[in-house]
């Protein structure tokens, strides 16, 4: 399971897709940081605009998206592909290369990013 790798839950409990955005290889903890998609509408409070995703960025985008920072955990990385052998989580397309590079980038500039996963992510060579 590596960065670009995009999921939903199966159980119902959110329907945002999901994505690793960092690579636990680079790093001895094994821990991968995610992040979720949301629909973007101008000037509603609580939007991140520091990453926006257009259609055809990824084929479950159909309008304009948000990288929400504000909800990015990190989970180890054998967990999530526990999650994915008891089909809790579903594999969906991977990021492009390019789109996977924004929202990394992103996740260094978003004052919405919890400081602990910023960190997480520095250390993995993610972000500067």
């Amino acid at each position: 399971m590596e960065a670009g790798y995009t999921f939903f839950y199966e159980d119902g409990s959110d329907d945002h897709l999901w994505v690793v955005i960092s690579d636990p290889v680079s790093y001895e903890k094994d821990q991968v940081v995610i992040v979720c998609f949301n629909s973007y509408i101008e000037g509603r409070p609580g939007h991140d605009d520091t990453c926006i995703l257009h259609p055809g960025d990824h084929p479950f985008i159909t309008r304009p998206t948000f990288v929400n920072y504000r909800r990015a955990r990190w989970i180890p990385k054998d967990a999530l592909e526990r999650l994915l052998s008891y089909d809790t989580i579903r594999r969906r397309d991977d990021l492009q290369p390019h789109i996977l590079k924004a929202v990394q980038q992103g996740a260094g500039e978003s004052r919405h990013i919890r400081e602990k996963l910023r960190m997480l992510l520095t250390k993995q060579g993610i972000v500067e």
